[in-house]
């Protein structure tokens, strides 16, 4: 489980596209929305068992907050009345426990988040701190297909003008989710060593110091004892 940042227009960070033009035309646009809205989207992708990945199942719920980020009562909205659930409903083997990845924010570590997990036989990993960009299968794998679509998607829309906002953004995003699907999810467990368990994903060096502040001190340039006047 993680939450997702996504702005309306898009996102202003490139999609990795090139566009190519005739040497004579002189004037090239690329359309693209300035519409940095923000909306946030708390994704959890579900393995239904070891054997094999569920398709992706989408469940749609609306809440809002003072910051448009995530906060206690929306993530004890979305653990309790979407995510217990839909785990126990793609739950194979009663006699082994719920298993939970998610980073350390303080919303994820509510006492009432963690009765109700006890009490739906659900064990919480909270990955550690700066690990995420490797640990957590939805930042390695899914988000960034997610947005490349949603970037995409947002372009053509512009192009038919089609403009999104918070009234019609859920009817648009769901336009783009196709590309969630099992085989996405499945390398995304596996390029993150959760599945199947491998513990070689981190190596010594990325545990060493950081050269530019803790091994190697860096200094800037001492100021010129004599500085020369202009003529």
């Amino acid at each position: 489980m993680d939450e997702k940042g996504n702005q309306m227009g898009g996102g202003c960070n490139g999609i990795g596209l090139k566009f190519i033009f005739l040497a004579e035309e002189k004037e090239n646009y690329h359309q693209h929305s300035d519409n940095l809205e923000l909306v946030t989207i708390i994704e959890c992708a579900i393995i239904s068992s070891v054997q094999r990945f569920s398709n992706p199942s989408l469940v749609l719920s609306i809440a809002t907050s003072s910051t448009g980020w995530t906060d206690w009562d929306t993530c004890k909205h979305w653990f309790t009345d979407i995510f217990v659930p839909e785990a126990e409903k793609h739950h194979v083997d009663k006699e082994k426990p719920i298993i939970l990845t998610l980073d350390g924010h303080d919303s994820h570590e509510m006492r009432k988040i963690k009765q109700a997990a006890y009490k739906h036989y659900i064990i919480i990993i909270a990955l550690p701190s700066k690990t995420t960009h490797k640990l957590q299968p939805l930042d390695v794998e899914v988000f960034s297909s997610i947005q490349r679509q949603w970037s995409t998607y947002c372009d053509e829309q512009l192009g038919q003008g089609v403009r999104i906002t918070r009234y019609n953004f859920i009817q648009e995003y769901l336009a783009t989710c196709f590309v969630i699907t099992p085989t996405l999810v499945q390398k995304a467990f596996t390029n993150t060593r959760i599945y199947p368990l491998n513990t070689t994903l981190f190596h010594e060096r990325d545990f060493a110091p950081s050269l530019a502040s803790s091994s190697v001190a860096t200094f800037p340039m001492p100021y010129p004892d004599e500085v020369p006047s202009s003529p």
